[in-house]
């Protein structure tokens, strides 16, 4: 055997083993490509199915929000207009102690009762709705509640104790407390509007 047959022979063992390795190579990478694509295919249906039920969920709960909400939302709107209307004739209830000429304790005893009626009816009302409203509102309707029963046990008005000067002192202190009425009634507007989406 001469160099030149074993040239050729490692040349041939290595060009089929080198052609062999090439084929297998191939091969393999063809099998990876359908079997990676196979798997993938799988995987995308798997989270399809997925994506599908958890949108399905989002839109069980969605519904359900809507719903809460949309009760939460009647609740404060029904809230805010019945405190508003109490206000409102609170305040004409108010003015018309505050300009009226009455210097007689018996009527004035009565406006103020009816007064008096009136704030107690707020109170009742709010305390029970108070979780409706805002923490201004809140603050405000809180704030001309306690300024109205400071009134009353600031000046300790009896029917047979009015003097002039007591009246003068309710009289500008239901001004004050008049006064605060429409500060209350604006910002209750801006709420309503807020929740109508205006």
């Amino acid at each position: 055997m001469s160099i030149k047959e074993v040239f050729e022979i490692a040349l041939a063992v290595i060009a089929s083993l080198g052609g062999g390795g090439f084929l297998v190579f191939a091969l393999s990478s063809w099998l990876g490509k359908v079997w990676a694509s196979r798997i993938l295919e799988s995987e995308k249906q798997e989270y399809k199915k997925e994506i599908e039920k958890y949108k399905k969920e989002l839109e069980v709960l969605s519904i359900r929000d809507k719903i809460k909400f949309s009760e939460l939302h009647k609740l404060q709107t029904e809230a805010i207009r019945v405190l508003y209307r109490n206000l409102v004739e609170l305040g004409n209830l108010t003015a018309e102690v505050v300009i009226s000429d009455e210097c007689e304790s018996k009527e004035l005893s009565i406006s103020l009762e009816s007064l008096n009626k009136k704030i107690d009816m707020i109170k009742t009302y709010f305390d029970r709705n108070e979780i409706l409203f805002s923490e201004r509102i809140c603050k405000l309707v809180g704030n001309l509640i306690n300024h109205s029963f400071m009134i009353y046990l600031d000046i300790g008005m009896r029917e047979n104790d009015i003097s002039e000067r007591k009246i003068k002192k309710q009289r500008k202190k239901l001004q004050e407390m008049k006064d605060k009425i429409p500060n209350i009634l604006f910002y209750l507007k801006e709420e309503f509007r807020d929740l109508m989406g205006v």
